[in-house]
């Protein structure tokens, strides 16, 4: 994994995905292209919850072949990042969180809306950013301008 730290500024929506994780089986961050979702999910990865990416050939192809099995093949915590790239993933990672109870199961990136796999009252995909979604990058303390 880069190591992001020396350029890392804290912003609200990393405590937002944090708290998903511990409520939630599923956490989809969502929005436009660029504005940082991937960089920020890449700080929850470890040894222990990998950082797996659709960019990468391999990994697409694999998805595209066998949505479960690219799934099954994961440690119980994972981030997958850019799951708009194969919609039939979707299908699968519903699926498999259905099967479990363990929060923070995954935390998903996609740059476009992603749409519901299928309503169920089982898991929930949660955190979106309205700003975000509009393509704007959230506006926090950290980066807004100071007049002297």
């Amino acid at each position: 994994m880069v190591d992001d730290n020396r350029h890392h500024i804290p912003r609200r929506l990393e405590a937002l995905v944090r708290d998903g994780l511990r409520g939630s089986r599923v956490v989809a961050v969502c929005g436009a292209r660029q504005v940082g979702k991937s960089s920020l999910v890449r700080r929850f990865a470890n040894e222990s919850r990998p950082y797996v990416t659709l960019d990468d050939l391999g990994v697409l192809d694999r998805a595209t072949r066998d949505p479960q099995g690219l799934l099954a093949g994961l440690p119980t915590h994972a981030i997958l990042d850019e799951v708009q790239r194969v919609p039939k993933l979707l299908l699968a990672i519903k699926s498999i969180v259905d099967q479990h109870e363990t929060r923070g199961h995954l935390l998903l990136t996609g740059s476009s809306n992603l749409p519901p796999a299928a309503p169920t009252g089982s898991h929930r995909a949660s955190l979106r950013d309205n700003r975000i979604a509009r393509g704007a990058p959230p506006t926090l303390r950290s980066n807004r301008r100071r007049r002297l």
